[in-house]
C-alpha cells in the first residue's frame, strides 16, 4: 500500500474517531448543559415584573398562538408589548382583540424605520422603551412557550446569578421539508457555537438566540440597549458579545421541552433564511463560512460517499487490503453518524427520527445553502429580508 494511500485511511479513521468522541460528547451534554424542564419549579418568592417584548411585522398568521402562550403562562407577574412593525396586514387588528381581553397587553406602532436600523431590532429598542418590568423577556412572534417556560426560566436565572439568558428552542416541523431540514441546519450552526464555551465566562466564544433572550433590565442598560446593535441582522448575538465583553453572565440553555419555533414553512423559505443566519452568525466571514462548508465535506459527506465507494470496491476486488479497510472504516462511520445523529434528534433536540432516512439528502441541502452563503459573500450580494434590502457587507476586522 502506498503512502499516500495510507494517510487517505488515517484520515478516514479520524473522522471515526471524531464520530465515537460525538457520542461521549452528548452524553456530556445531556449530564451537564443546562436543559430546562417542563415541569413547575415550585413557589416562587417576590417574583418581578417581566416585560414581555415581541416584535411582529406581518405576523397575522402567528400572533395569536403566541399571545394564548403567554397569556398562558404560570408565572404570575407579566406584561406583553406586541410592537408592530410596519405591517401590513391585520397584526394590529389581532392584537387589538387580546388588548381588549387582557391589560396585561399592550400595542407598540412602528410606523418607519430610520437609516443605519434593521427592522427588528429597531422594533424591539422602540417597545423597550415602553417596558416597565424589572425583567425584559425578548420572543419572536413565532414561537409558542409551553406554559412553565417563563416561571422555569425566571427560576433559573436568580438561582445562577445570570443576566443574560437565552432558550434554544424545538422546530416545530409541519411539513416534509421542515421536518428534513430544520433539525439539522440548527445543529450545524449550534456545532460552531459550543455551549460549554458559550456558558464559560472565562472564555470568549458568544452567542444566543433571539427567539427567546431573557434580560435583567439593569443588564441591558449596560449594554446600552439595541441601539448599540443597531444595524446587526442578528443583533441576539451581536449583544452576546457585548455582554461577555462586559463581564456580564450569559447562558444559553436547550429549551427544547419549553419553547417549540416553526420559523419557515417553505423549502425556499428555509434556504433563504439559514443562508442569512450563518452569513451572519458567522460574523460575514469569507474564511469563517469556507471552513464550514469543509468540515460539513470531511465529517458528514466523506462518511456518505466514503461507504458505497469502498464497499463496490471491496466486492469487485476481493482481498484488496486498502478496499478492505476503507470498507470497513465507511460502513463504522455511517454506523457511528448515524447512531449519534439519531440520539441528538432522540434524547436533546427532540426531533423527528423518522426523517433521518433522508439525512443525506439533508445534509447535501445543508452543505449547499452553507455554499450559497459564502458566494453571496463573495460577490456581495444584497439581501432581501422581510421587505426590506439590506448591502452585504464584509467587515474589515
Amino acid at each position: 500500500m502506498s503512502l499516500a494511500l495510507g494517510a487517505f485511511l488515517l484520515l478516514q479513521f479520524f473522522i471515526l474517531a471524531v464520530w465515537v468522541f460525538r457520542h461521549f460528547r452528548l452524553t456530556w451534554v445531556l449530564k451537564n448543559e443546562p436543559i430546562l424542564s417542563p415541569d413547575p419549579p415550585g413557589d416562587l418568592v417576590d417574583p418581578p415584573l417581566v416585560s414581555v417584548i415581541v416584535p411582529a411585522r406581518n405576523e397575522e398568521a402567528n400572533i395569536a398562538d403566541c399571545l394564548e402562550s403567554l397569556l398562558g403562562q404560570s408565572y404570575p407577574r407579566r406584561e406583553v408589548i406586541v410592537a408592530d412593525d410596519r405591517s401590513e396586514d391585520g397584526t394590529a387588528e389581532v392584537v387589538r382583540r387580546y388588548q381588549e381581553r387582557s391589560p396585561d397587553v399592550r400595542l407598540v406602532t412602528v410606523t418607519h424605520l430610520p437609516a443605519g436600523w434593521t427592522g427588528k431590532t429597531h422594533a424591539l429598542a422602540q417597545a423597550a422603551q415602553e417596558a416597565r418590568g424589572d425583567w425584559f423577556l425578548f420572543v419572536d412572534a413565532d414561537m409558542r412557550l409551553q406554559q412553565h417556560n417563563l416561571a422555569r426560566a425566571m427560576t433559573y436565572a436568580r438561582e445562577h446569578g445570570v443576566e443574560f439568558l437565552s432558550l434554544l428552542a424545538g422546530a416545530d416541523c409541519r411539513s416534509f421539508w421542515e421536518g428534513v431540514l430544520q433539525p439539522l441546519l440548527g445543529a450545524m450552526l449550534v456545532l460552531r457555537f459550543p455551549l460549554s464555551a458559550v456558558n464559560d465566562p472565562k472564555r470568549s466564544r458568544a452567542f444566543a438566540n433571539g427567539q427567546y433572550i431573557l434580560m435583567s433590565r439593569a443588564a441591558y442598560g449596560a449594554l446600552g440597549g439595541h441601539a448599540t446593535v443597531s444595524g446587526e441582522l442578528l443583533e441576539d448575538i451581536a449583544l452576546a458579545q457585548r455582554a461577555k465583553a462586559q463581564g456580564l453572565r450569559l447562558v444559553v440553555a436547550h429549551g427544547y421541552r419549553v419553547a417549540r419555533v416553526r420559523m419557515y414553512g417553505s423549502f425556499l423559505d428555509i434556504w433563504r433564511g439559514w443562508r442569512r443566519i450563518y452569513i451572519h452568525a458567522l460574523g460575514r466571514r469569507v474564511p469563517s463560512l469556507f471552513l464550514s462548508v469543509l468540515l460539513i465535506v470531511l465529517f458528514s459527506l466523506d462518511p456518505l460517499i466514503l461507504a458505497p465507494v469502498s464497499v463496490l470496491g471491496a466486492l469487485l476486488r476481493p482481498g484488496n487490503g486498502f478496499w478492505l479497510s476503507a470498507a470497513t472504516l465507511g460502513v463504522a462511520q455511517v454506523a457511528v453518524m448515524m447512531a449519534a445523529v439519531y440520539r441528538m434528534y432522540k434524547e436533546l433536540i427532540l426531533a423527528e427520527t423518522r426523517y433521518l432516512v433522508f439525512y443525506p439528502v439533508a445534509m447535501l441541502l445543508g452543505l449547499g445553502i452553507l455554499v450559497d452563503a459564502l458566494l453571496s459573500l463573495v460577490t456581495r450580494r444584497e439581501l432581501v429580508w422581510r421587505g426590506t434590502t439590506y448591502p452585504a457587507r464584509i467587515p474589515d476586522r
